[in-house]
């Protein structure tokens, strides 16, 4: 008898108003290091933007799109088992990242977070993949089957959100074909056990003057 163990499940759906995706688009490029030099860039994007940590779910402009990534979030949470009585969701990062043809994504992972994920908002590259991992020690002869898979592909579509444990490798192998840029916004998601109902604080190592920055894009 074979019996499935140790799945791995991945979640996705589709943000059905891209009119107002597309209409954030202007508000997040304010995030690039070009618009805004307290921001730092990530070093895994070639040929592209990446702003780190930059924690744009605190600005209010982007209140819906954020309330849809908890909601997903949460869903995806309770199938992966967490007790939302026990543990705490919250969301503890996020960024942008703007793509240019010819840029790449290198494979890495958020160990630390529960839940890692990303919105696409634009793409103009049909044949355009996230890359989802998990590796063991494999034997290169074995014949791909269900048993043997530790890869997938997962087209990138504006409007579509994926999420994913952290520990999750992941990244875009092959080069942007797209005319226009690539446009997503990525996050994590962390738990702590709490007592009760209170919020989190913001984490400690968010940078003051970076927070008056970001307040200053919506005040």
């Amino acid at each position: 008898m074979i019996q499935k163990w140790f799945p791995t499940p991945i979640y996705y759906e589709h943000y059905k108003d891209l009119a107002h995706l597309r209409s954030l688009i202007p508000h997040l490029k304010k995030y690039t290091p070009d618009n805004n030099k307290e921001l730092l860039v990530q070093g895994d994007i070639k040929t592209g933007v990446a702003t780190i940590n930059s924690y744009i779910h605190f600005d209010k402009r982007f209140k819906k799109i954020f309330d849809y990534i908890e909601e997903h979030a949460i869903k995806y949470a309770k199938v992966r088992g967490i007790d939302l009585d026990k543990e705490f969701l919250y969301l503890g990062k996020s960024w942008v990242n703007f793509a240019k043809k010819g840029s790449k994504v290198s494979e890495h992972n958020h160990s630390k977070a529960y839940i890692s994920g990303v919105l696409y908002i634009n793409s103009t590259d049909m044949n355009d993949n996230l890359y989802l991992a998990k590796y063991r020690k494999n034997d290169p002869l074995l014949v791909p089957n269900e048993f043997t898979q530790n890869t997938v592909l997962y087209k990138v579509e504006p409007g579509k959100i994926i999420l994913f444990p952290g520990d999750i490798s992941h990244g875009v192998l092959k080069e942007y074909n797209g005319d226009d840029e690539r446009v997503c916004i990525s996050f994590d998601f962390y738990t702590t056990s709490i007592y009760g109902k209170s919020q989190p604080p913001i984490p400690k190592h968010i940078n003051d003057k970076l927070l008056k920055q970001i307040k200053k894009n919506y005040d």
